[in-house]
């Protein structure tokens, strides 16, 4: 299964009961079976993750009637199955693998699996841009039936578990794995789920967190507790005051969150599509600026009812395309500042502005730099 974003619905394809082919969706009230004009052949443990930036749900693989695997690739569109050409090269035939979406590279990535002509699992990493794979280093451990999830707060992809085959011999795992760039980096957290396979995974952005569900402890003996995986100290950027009472829409939005070593990236949106340049206010403080404390009322200087939220202490300059724009900060990958908080705020310079100086200001956020 994958959720489909641009349609709203969760697309479930085949399975295990008798290699199954059929289409359904799920709207959070009833179930409803497809009619596709074109279906993939008949398989279980397939793969499928939801494309963003192309907006279909991408399947690769699965176990086939035939006993070969697969390592076809099929995109649905909300309305039908269409198979992909594979480029000039692919992973392997494979069944319960898994396939993600990285945000950080807007593409599908897929690892591991497990190979029946092999008889064994497989420890190779590729990314699927929709018209070709690219190939990347392979973990250091073999696996099938792992969790894998992106985690959009700390900006890469959490692998959990699954289990190794190396011949006759079958090991659950219970390691922790994250990957970026490119390249897997195991994490060791104080405390973990312990072995576990064919768990559900899912990033629940309410916790910041990486949701582990079910699956087996060990294998045939089933698991129903939930776990949460997250950073050491979270990155937040929440929203603080409200926006000037002229401004209509206008808001600044965190793509990201503020993490050691990442960039952090926030978002003017829906501001006076005439409007073509904007401020980002960064402040130490969202509490007192030169000793006078915040909120400050700006009716003084021209704009009554806009209340600045962060002491002015760097200001940066968005240009803005059809009211939008946006700004990075890569934040040093200083442990030091770990915890550290600081305040921003976004004011966009309106020509259609009644007030005698003419801008707009979003309200602000408080933000916390975390350690991921």
């Amino acid at each position: 299964m994958a959720f489909d974003e641009a349609r709203g619905v969760t697309v479930l394809f085949g399975g295990g009961n008798g290699f199954g082919n059929d289409t359904w969706t799920y709207d959070g009230s009833d179930w409803t079976q497809k009619a596709p004009s074109s279906v993939p052949p008949s398989r279980f443990g397939s793969a499928m993750a939801y494309d963003k930036v192309r907006q279909v749900i991408v399947m690769f693989g699965g176990f086939v009637p035939s006993g070969q695997d697969a390592n076809d690739i099929w995109e649905w569109d909300g309305s039908n199955w269409s198979p992909r050409p594979p480029g000039a090269t692919q992973p392997s035939r494979r069944g319960a693998h898994c396939l993600a979406f990285d945000e950080s590279i807007n593409q599908v990535v897929l690892v591991g699996g497990f190979s029946t002509a092999a008889s064994g699992t497989l420890s190779d990493t590729w990314s699927w841009d929709g018209a070709a794979w690219t190939q990347y280093a392979s973990m250091t451990t073999t696996r099938c039936d792992h969790a894998l999830g992106y985690d959009q707060a700390r900006q890469r992809m959490v692998l959990y578990g699954g289990t190794n085959f190396l011949g006759s011999a079958q090991t659950q795992l219970g390691d922790t794995w994250e990957w970026s760039g490119g390249t897997w980096t195991q994490r060791l957290p104080a405390s973990t789920p312990g072995t576990r396979a064919v768990a559900t995974a899912a990033y629940l952005p309410p916790i910041s967190g990486f949701l582990i569900a079910g699956g087996e402890t060990f294998p045939g003996i089933p698991s129903n507790n939930t776990s949460y995986y997250r950073a050491v100290t979270l990155g937040k950027a929440e929203s603080s005051g409200v926006p000037c009472v002229t401004t209509s829409g206008v808001e600044l939005e965190a793509a990201t969150m503020p993490y050691l070593g990442m960039p952090f990236t926030q978002n003017i949106v829906n501001a006076e599509p005439t409007a073509i340049v904007s401020l980002l206010i960064f402040g130490s403080s969202w509490q007192f600026f030169n000793g006078v404390p915040l909120p400050l009322d700006l009716a003084a200087v021209g704009a009554p009812g806009c209340n600045l939220y962060a002491s002015p202490d760097v200001v940066n300059t968005i240009f803005l395309v059809n009211g939008a724009g946006s700004l990075t900060w890569n934040i040093p990958n200083l442990p030091s500042a770990a915890g550290a908080t600081f305040a921003t705020q976004g004011v966009v310079l309106d020509p259609t502005s009644p007030l005698p100086l003419q801008l707009d200001m979003t309200a602000g956020r408080r933000c916390t730099i975390g350690n991921p």
